[in-house]
C-alpha cells in the first residue's frame, strides 16, 4: 500500500502534472485536477464502503461536463496529448487519496507521507540520467524553487492532507481540494502572467459546484430535510 501511494501520489501525478504544464498553463492544469475527488469517491464507494447517491452521482455528471469544457477551451473538439497527461495526473491523484485512508489507521499522516515520498523518490531514481544535464546547469533561482516545491506544495501538503484524511471521511477531505483551483489561477496570473480564458473560468466554477456537490451534497439535502419536518415547539401560555 506504501509503495503504491508512492507510486500514484508522488511518482506518476508529479510527472504527470509537471510534464502536462509544460505545455498547458498551470491555472488551466489545476481545474482539471481538481476533477480528482471524483476518482476518490468511486473507489471509495466500491472498495472502502462509502455510499453512492443520486446526488453524487449527478455532481459527478456535472464535474465531468466542466472539466470537458476547460479541456475544449484551448484545444477545440480534440484533446492534445498535453490534456490527456493531465487528465492522467487528475486519476493518479484520485486514487492516491483513498490508498492512504487504510494506511492511516496504523500510521500518523507524517508517516504516511514521509514512507510514500521515500518510495516515490526510489521510483523516480532511474529518471536522474534523463535530467543530469539540465540539473547540473542549473541556476541559484531553480534550485530555491526546486526547493521550495519539495518543502511546502509536496512536503509540508501531504503531511497535512494526511492529517486530515485521517479523521475525516474521503468526500469531505477530497471537497477541500476544490479551493485548490482558484488559489492557482491568482498565482499563475500574479506570478506568471498568464490569463485564464473566460470559458475556463467557466469551466472551472462548473467543475467546483459538482464536485461540492458530490462531497456535501448528501449532507446538505439531509440537513434540509431535517429542518423542514422538524416538529415546531409547542406553545406555551402564561397562567
Amino acid at each position: 500500500m506504501i509503495l503504491a501511494c508512492g507510486f500514484f501520489g508522488m511518482a506518476a501525478y508529479q510527472i504527470l502534472l509537471n510534464w502536462g504544464e509544460l505545455v498547458i498553463p498551470a491555472g488551466t492544469a489545476s481545474i482539471i485536477v481538481a476533477a480528482a475527488p471524483l476518482v476518490s469517491v468511486g473507489i471509495a464507494t466500491a472498495f472502502l464502503g462509502e455510499r453512492l447517491t443520486l446526488t453524487k452521482i449527478a455532481g459527478s455528471a456535472v464535474a465531468i461536463t466542466g472539466v470537458a469544457v476547460v479541456c475544449l477551451s484551448r484545444s477545440g473538439f480534440s484533446l492534445t496529448s498535453a490534456l490527456w497527461i493531465l487528465l492522467g495526473a487528475m486519476v493518479a491523484q484520485g486514487i492516491y487519496h483513498p490508498l492512504t485512508k487504510p494506511l492511516l489507521k496504523n500510521y500518523s499522516g507524517l508517516e504516511v507521507a514521509v514512507y510514500g515520498m521515500l518510495g516515490g523518490t526510489i521510483m523516480l531514481l532511474p529518471t536522474v540520467p534523463f535530467g543530469w544535464e539540465a540539473l547540473a546547469g542549473a541556476d541559484g533561482a531553480a534550485w530555491w524553487a526546486a526547493a521550495y516545491l519539495g518543502l511546502l506544495p509536496s512536503a509540508l501538503a501531504f503531511v497535512l492532507w494526511g492529517y486530515a484524511v485521517a479523521r475525516l471521511p474521503m468526500a469531505t477531505s477530497t471537497s477541500l481540494l476544490y479551493l485548490v483551483p482558484p488559489v492557482a489561477v491568482l498565482i499563475a496570473y500574479l506570478w506568471l502572467a498568464e490569463i485564464p480564458y473566460p470559458s475556463e473560468l467557466v469551466g472551472g466554477l462548473i467543475v467546483i459546484a459538482g464536485v461540492v456537490t458530490v462531497s456535501l451534497g448528501d449532507r446538505l439535502r439531509a440537513r434540509w430535510t431535517h429542518r423542514r419536518w422538524e416538529p415546531l415547539p409547542e406553545a406555551t401560555s402564561e397562567v
